[in-house]
């Protein structure tokens, strides 16, 4: 078996342990093809049942989304106590994941309460001030 860091080793037919993207784990890859001056990375053929091809990936995936969408949460004080006496919550519009929220509008979530939409991440989540605390919730889908 081939040095996973040493692309210039490998040749058609080696066995690398890599990051498949299908199955999401570490998986035994089968190399199919490889570029001879070592510039692109060697495509390979997942070893399960599936039998996808990819290129070769020596490392899982480090997700930043997560922890960006953290941050952007953690950032400030609650101004739910402020916009609560601000605004009439008569008129809350019940939370579904499958509905579209904007910024500004006011919710209704049966485990958290009236919450306020303060920012739209992207096209499928927005940040809402819940009386608790804030929370990244999912829209659109």
């Amino acid at each position: 078996m081939a040095s996973v860091v040493d692309y210039k080793n490998l040749k058609a037919g080696d066995e690398v342990n890599a990051w498949c993207t299908k199955c999401h784990e570490m998986r035994m890859h089968k190399v199919k093809a490889v570029d001879p001056k070592g510039e692109k990375a060697p495509r390979v053929i997942c070893m399960c049942p599936k039998q996808t091809e990819r290129n070769f990936r020596p490392n899982p995936p480090k997700s930043h989304q997560k922890k960006r969408a953290t941050k952007r949460v953690a950032d400030g004080s609650n101004p739910w106590e402020e916009m609560s006496q601000e605004q009439d919550t008569s008129n809350a519009r019940s939370y579904t994941i499958h509905d579209h929220f904007v910024t500004g509008e006011i919710i209704d979530h049966r485990r958290y309460g009236i919450g306020f939409v303060l920012e739209a991440v992207d096209a499928t989540k927005v940040i809402v001030a819940f009386e608790d605390k804030k929370r990244v919730m999912i829209c659109n889908q």
